[in-house]
């Protein structure tokens, strides 16, 4: 309908051009197919060529080229964001690249390149667009959440924490602050603050929605699919949960928040580990052969993350040599034979040699810092202290 009147009406005033384009432009944003958008594309070229041409007889007023360079920024960064989606961001940054150039306070393609960097996953530079929006719209909302969010990516946690607090301070309910506030947290590994902002966020979306599947008992489902545990069990630790949720790519933006907001509550909890596990080195009964039986168990209480932990374990285990008597070499030397009698006879008695015992452990970790304090796994009363991640004296 819009192409039909736009041929309809060749000379049609600047400003009417304009809004044609603008209206080609909230199509374009619109989730469609990629030959839609491609055609969508051609007519918002056409109309702002055909602007251009008739500029040159009827110059424009300032109001209306500065919409025109509003509607072309737009129309650039929309087309850097297809080609991201699609997997081409080499291609994205070669469109923006030069635009930017020629329009260095083109706010939306300067924005488009940051998350075209953060797409081919460098943090860094794409922070240092966000910057340099930020320099020309200081209080805009989107932007600080942007830098936000790429400064947390970068490991920048002062620069999150300085732009989640401005933001907080020029919109404190609003939902992108505390989507902020939860990457902030992140950033600074305070997964209780996370959830917290998390949690907030959640109920704002609820009630925006009034939707009964917001209860608490509908988020804590048991459809919640656990992350892939990469790492593996550390002596009188455990098996330590990842960092962070593993997302799912189909999820929408209110599954992935519910989802890492079951996560975290589990990551947060108290987690009791119990282990089994059987050493062995061969050898002559009762002399060279070993072997080990151990059950450590251990339960961890985190404070605001894993890296801010107290842990609790108990180690029982069983060591056994056998039985000296069943070779003859080790029974002279070691069992019943090792001492004879005025008779002549042997006078000591064989048996099956073994020792257990319980360990115990209390170890707190803060980050770099490390702490332990306990007694050996077979019970005996030898202090062992940790301190630091290096050091270690008993």
């Amino acid at each position: 309908m819009l192409q039909k009147a736009d041929a309809q009406v060749r000379d049609m005033p600047l400003a009417q051009r304009l809004n044609y384009a603008g209206l080609y432009l909230h199509i374009l944003a619109m989730p469609g197919s990629t030959s839609f958008h491609r055609k969508v594309s051609q007519d918002i070229t056409a109309t702002l060529n055909a602007f251009d041409t008739q500029a040159q007889t009827t110059p424009p007023t300032e109001h209306e080229a500065e919409v025109r360079r509003t509607i072309e920024d737009g129309f650039t960064a929309i087309q850097a964001d297809h080609l991201v989606r699609n997997g081409w961001p080499d291609d994205a940054l070669h469109l923006l690249t030069p635009y930017i150039e020629s329009n260095p306070d083109a706010v939306e393609s300067r924005l488009a390149l940051s998350r075209v960097y953060a797409a081919k996953d460098m943090p860094e530079r794409a922070l240092v667009e966000d910057m340099k929006v930020l320099d020309s719209i200081p209080n805009n909302r989107r932007v600080l959440a942007a830098t936000v969010h790429d400064a947390a990516m970068a490991g920048d946690s002062s620069t999150a924490n300085t732009m989640a607090q401005r933001l907080q301070a020029l919109a404190p309910e609003a939902s992108e602050t505390w989507s902020a506030l939860a990457e902030s947290a992140r950033s600074n590994n305070n997964m209780r603050m996370q959830l917290a902002a998390m949690e907030h966020l959640q109920e704002a979306d609820c009630d925006s929605k009034e939707s009964d599947a917001c209860e608490q008992h509908a988020v804590l489902a048991p459809d919640y699919r656990w992350p892939l545990i990469e790492s593996g069990y550390r002596d009188l630790q455990g098996v330590m949960l990842p960092a962070s949720y593993h997302y799912l790519p189909e999820d929408t933006t209110p599954e992935a928040n519910n989802r890492s907001i079951v996560y975290l509550h589990d990551s947060l909890s108290p987690q009791i580990d119990g282990n089994f596990y059987v050493r062995n080195r061969t050898g002559i009964e009762g002399l060279g052969q070993m072997t080990e039986l151990a059950l450590p168990l251990t339960a961890t209480l985190p404070f605001q993350s894993w890296d801010h932990r107290l842990s609790f374990s108990v180690a029982p285990t069983f060591l056994f040599t056998g039985n000296p008597l069943a070779n003859a070499d080790s029974n002279h030397q070691f069992g019943q034979c090792a001492t004879v009698g005025p008779d002549g006879v042997c006078a000591g008695r064989g048996h099956h040699y073994y020792v257990q015992g319980v360990g115990l452990n209390v170890s707190y970790v803060n980050r770099w810092f490390s702490a332990d304090v306990g007694s050996t796994r077979l019970g005996s009363p030898l202090p062992m202290w940790w301190v630091g991640s290096n050091l270690r004296h008993i």
